[in-house]
């Protein structure tokens, strides 16, 4: 039986599900071991699986909606471009309401897993990126919080750069100032699929790779950044 407090291994819990703002499902990161683990996720309640990775592909089984999004785990290659189209995508599926197991109902918001490989570079830096845009947590307390959950996180120097532009840009753009203009030199292995069309129309895919950080963070203003 999974065990929902697991600190590393195959899945830990960074934020619990919440009745917050109508219900707010919770936030696993894990490995593609237990994202391939059906049984465990029915059991979890996950109904939204990120995976960010190269060649893994989650499948959209169990009425469970999947997001594959292909990015190398190296440290020259740029994540930035991914941290507004799948912090939205995560918010949106943490906070929709579900289809109950025999379909003939809506129930609250289901747990999302971002996952990769190994559960220890590529999705950590996603879920921290989220903490930023949504949680309202700096660089530092983003980390900070995935990795007490998941002690055996690494957060490798560039991707600690990148998560203290993202909220340096997202801070400077609650503040009415102009967001940073650094412009992106690393840049990713291809640019994120478009989500999978589900109700309601998920986040448009991030801009293209290679842009100012500023062209990225421009899109944030057709959200409602809370």
């Amino acid at each position: 039986m999974p065990k929902k407090k697991a600190k590393s291994g195959r899945f830990s819990e960074v934020l619990p599900a919440s009745l917050d703002g109508g219900g707010r499902g919770a936030l696993l990161v894990g490995n593609a071991d237990f994202a391939a683990d059906e049984a465990a996720l029915d059991e979890l309640g996950v109904s939204a699986v990120l995976t960010v990775g190269g060649k893994q592909r989650a499948q959209a089984r169990g009425g469970r909606t999947c997001w594959h999004c292909s990015v190398a785990d190296a440290e020259e290659v740029s994540m930035f471009p991914l941290f507004e189209p799948t912090s939205s995508w995560i918010q949106e599926h943490r906070t929709s309401a579900r289809s109950s197991a025999r379909g003939n109902r809506l129930v609250g918001p289901g747990a999302v897993l971002v996952h990769c490989r190994h559960g220890m570079h590529r999705s950590p830096t996603i879920a921290a990126a989220y903490l930023i845009r949504f949680e309202g947590l700096d660089a530092t307390q983003a980390m900070a919080k995935v990795k007490a959950a998941r002690p055996n996180v690494t957060f490798r120097p560039e991707k600690q750069r990148e998560l203290e532009e993202w909220h340096t840009s997202l801070a400077a753009l609650k503040g009415g100032r102009s967001p940073t203009t650094q412009t992106r030199n690393a840049t990713a292995a291809s640019a994120p699929a478009t989500p999978p069309a589900t109700p309601p129309a998920p986040a448009a895919p991030s801009p293209p790779l290679g842009t100012a950080a500023a062209e990225v963070v421009a899109g944030v203003q057709n959200l409602a950044v809370e």
